[in-house]
């Protein structure tokens, strides 16, 4: 076995790791000194993984692809490493997060809705105003009354991958729509939304920490509700409401 030693979400890992290509995946985020979280996945972990990337491309191919062995090892410690962050108060929550004038935005949606291309309509209105983290798997943890927002190896990291931390300015649930408008809503409508959006717990343990983690988030940010085109117009609403009007 390998040791490969990172830094995600404030918290520092030793990874036992099999394939040589592991490290390349984790660059921007590895540090020199030892991790003070061991992470050691196991044939089990993997096979679990390996099962769930056969039955997912089973839905989206008519050929299995051929993934490497890398990127199989990857997922898996994705997969250890997200259940030991929770255990310390970390949320992995699937969404696209930008950071404008210093505050991350959460927005959250099924996958193929427009979180993507809406972040990356901000970038186009607010130019070097906006950065997006990443565009699919975000860490999100309260410090005091501060909820921060993390970016993650996993997912498409689009800028600065050596990103830090960013207070959490709101959450947006994005559906798509006939005309673009944004408003917010309360953490009952919110909440469901999010519960989709995060980490699954696998037992009893796991689902209590995830709904405790869900409540006290969603009691220390803003939460909004937008439905939108896929146009600058749609950034443009959502800027005007997010940020211009603090």
């Amino acid at each position: 076995m390998n040791e490969l030693n990172v830094k995600i979400a404030d918290e520092t890992f030793c990874i036992e790791y099999r394939d040589p290509a592991v490290p390349h995946w984790f660059t921007g985020f590895t540090i020199e000194s030892r991790g003070k979280i061991p992470l050691c996945p196991t044939d089990r972990d993997l096979e679990k993984i390996r099962a769930n990337f056969i039955r997912t491309d089973s839905n989206r191919f008519s050929e299995l692809p051929k993934r490497p062995p890398a990127q199989l090892e990857f997922h898996t410690i994705h997969y250890v490493m997200a259940k030991a962050l929770l255990k310390r108060g970390v949320l992995l929550v699937h969404g696209s997060a930008v950071v404008a004038d210093g505050n991350a935005y959460l927005f959250i949606a099924p996958s193929g809705t427009g979180k993507s291309t809406h972040t990356a309509l901000w970038k186009e209105v607010l130019g070097e105003r906006a950065y997006i983290i990443n565009d699919d798997k975000q860490l999100i943890r309260l410090m005091g009354d501060v909820p921060l927002i993390y970016p993650t190896p996993w997912g498409m990291v689009k800028d600065d991958i050596q990103a830090k931390s960013a207070p959490l300015g709101a959450v947006i649930w994005l559906e798509r729509g006939e005309k673009n408008e944004i408003e917010p809503i309360d953490e009952g409508k919110m909440f469901t939304q999010i519960y989709k959006a995060s980490l699954m717990g696998e037992n009893a343990d796991e689902v209590a920490a995830i709904l405790a983690l869900q409540k006290k988030l969603l009691g220390k940010t803003k939460l909004y509700h937008i439905k939108c085109r896929a146009d600058k117009d749609a950034a443009i609403t959502a800027v005007n409401a997010l940020l211009e009007n603090r």
